[in-house]
């Protein structure tokens, strides 16, 4: 989910199984409760837009698939950027969001965490729950998390009501993820990897 520079109170979303679009909802709806005026001029900007897109709950929900050009430059053109993570990988999007210096709002859960922390991210808590229906490669009974509605709403408040905070989290995110990503990190990374698995093998 991303803010729109020009209008900070209208987010973007999309969703798959584990980036829970109903969390996205209920998160942006916490975060317009208190002032309807937000949703309002949301819902009369949203007529002159796409009609791919459409609004839920104060909320642009693009319905069709983005592709690459597109996504990145929304992503560059945003504010800030909010994924309602309930499993991740790499955490690509993020990452991508945060060398732009776009405060991230994240699960404090899964791969991420290998480069968000609470000096250069705004995570949100979540409570572990069993998943209920095999969705991918998410099988029923693993377990996945279930981000905080209440914490990603305040996150998204706090980089509405505090721009200047907001960018100098982004730019902490921006130095962050340039040293972790670098090609000599990313390099010695590979390379620890490769001679371990060279030490196994040596073994067999």
């Amino acid at each position: 989910m991303l803010a729109d520079p020009e209008h900070p109170n209208t987010w973007y979303l999309a969703g798959t199984h584990r980036l829970e679009p109903s969390v996205a909802i209920g998160s942006r709806s916490e975060f317009i409760r208190a002032d309807r005026q937000h949703a309002a001029s949301a819902r009369a900007r949203v007529r002159d837009r796409s009609h791919n897109a459409r609004l839920v709950q104060g909320l642009v929900v693009v319905r069709e698939d983005q592709g690459d050009h597109q996504a990145n430059e929304l992503t560059r053109r945003a504010i800030a950027t909010s994924r309602s993570i309930r499993s991740e990988g790499l955490g690509l999007a993020l990452a991508e969001a945060m060398m732009l210096s776009k405060p991230s709002i994240a699960t404090a859960y899964s791969g991420n965490l290998d480069f968000m922390d609470e000096s250069n991210s705004l995570l949100v808590g979540y409570d572990l729950t069993e998943i209920e229906t095999t969705a991918g490669p998410y099988e029923k009974g693993n377990r996945w998390a279930e981000p905080s509605i209440p914490e990603a709403a305040n996150a998204m408040r706090w980089v509405f009501n505090h721009p200047e905070e907001a960018r100098l989290l982004g730019e902490r995110a921006r130095l962050t993820t340039n040293h972790y990503f670098s090609p000599q990190l990313c390099g010695s990374r590979m390379l620890d990897r490769l001679n371990q698995v060279r030490g196994e093998r040596s073994k067999t």
